[in-house]
């Protein structure tokens, strides 16, 4: 079992000072960390690797971390570096190759600028790979869009909100679908066909993803972050889905979505219904642990949501739901009857949410 250290860190926690003789590096799973040196401040998230420079060469650190949110990531030392490259090569490659892009592309005027404060190097621009949005271990899927999805599909051209590139988005024609099942947690199963496979548009060219129907109507401001976090940390490979889209592209459209909630600072509810989809996907393809990480993601979301944001009494119960069934999925049973308990009794929500939650109750006591 390899020794590599994930560690958690809460937002204002300072992972290193500049001058501070560096003892280790990070490899960002999850959050965003505030980079400063004297003159500068950036931003990086997942994906990013931190400190390596000074670290791989033993020098003091030329730049200030600090968790502008709460973070996860690989915490590398003398040995658990050498841990990696042995057990875990994958993640390994990931680190040299940021290494080496930081190494080869650091802006001219960043650098100069540092050079005449005596610093040695810093780390002005983390290029992301998209398989680094992915979480460690994520598989890559092969499975192809059958051609019965054909019938549901119409495609529209689109312009980014933030480059202005033109693409065509695909659509649904939402009159030919015919539902199959309703879940409890508020999935719809549609017959013949899927929507979540259809459900974020990416542009091609600078990697800007959001849900199809809210692609056109997001902020000026939202559009001024994204130009300046897309140029800071830009996406090293390209993508564009095929004709027929893989499910590996599909997961990775939802990570870009992801990335760009983080950019344009997305509300937890928007955050939660991201990683709820996922955990669909996830369970469609019987990845547990992915369906943990995903349900853990979501339900963090949705809990701040509920305690940061207005909803109607209905929409209360309907996350209250939603929650439950989360907690289901991460064995958290006596949550779970809370969350279905709150939805019940909620005086003047909506009745079919009410008689969902006490169903649920219901499956729960009679389990034991």
């Amino acid at each position: 079992m390899t020794a590599i250290h994930v560690a958690e860190f809460p937002k204002d926690t300072v992972l290193f000072s500049k001058g501070e003789q560096a003892s280790t590096m990070y490899f960002v799973l999850s959050g965003k960390i505030e980079i400063r040196t004297d003159t500068q401040q950036m931003f990086v998230s997942t994906g990013a690797v931190i400190g390596d420079l000074a670290f791989l060469n033993e020098w003091p650190h030329t730049y200030g971390a600090r968790c502008e949110t709460d973070v996860r990531a690989l915490q590398l030392d003398g040995k658990t570096i050498l841990d990696v490259f042995k057990k875990q090569p994958r993640i390994g490659y990931y680190v040299m190759k940021e290494v080496a892009a930081k190494a080869a592309g650091m802006i001219n005027e960043t650098k100069a600028a540092l050079k005449e404060e005596g610093a040695s190097e810093a780390e002005a621009t983390i290029p992301v790979s998209l398989n680094q949005l992915l979480p460690e271990g994520h598989p890559v899927f092969t499975d192809r869009a059958p051609e019965t999805h054909d019938n549901f599909l119409f495609t529209k051209d689109v312009d980014c909100p933030v480059c202005k590139t033109s693409f065509q988005g695909t659509r649904i024609r939402v009159s030919r679908l015919m539902v199959q099942e309703h879940k409890p947690d508020f999935r719809t199963i549609y017959s013949d066909f899927d929507p979540l496979w259809y459900y974020v548009w990416v542009c091609p060219n600078c990697l800007f993803a959001y849900p199809a129907r809210q692609y056109s109507k997001i902020s000026r401001n939202m559009v001024h972050r994204a130009k300046r976090e897309l140029e800071r940390n830009p996406i090293t490979d390209s993508f564009k889905f095929d004709e027929r889209r893989t499910l590996h592209q599909v997961f990775l459209s939802y990570y870009l979505a992801l990335r760009t909630y983080e950019i344009t600072e997305a509300t937890p509810q928007q955050w939660g219904n991201m990683w709820l989809r996922l955990v669909w996907l996830y369970e469609d393809n019987e990845c547990t642990e992915l369906i943990k990480y995903a349900a853990e993601q979501a339900l963090k979301y949705f809990n701040e949501a509920m305690s940061t944001t207005w909803r109607s009494e209905a929409g209360d119960q309907k996350l209250y739901v939603i929650m439950g069934e989360l907690c289901l999925r991460l064995d958290r049973n006596e949550e779970a009857f809370r969350y279905f308990r709150n939805a019940a009794t909620i005086q003047h929500g909506d009745e079919r949410y009410r008689r969902t939650a006490v169903d649920r109750i219901h499956d729960l006591r009679s389990k034991g």
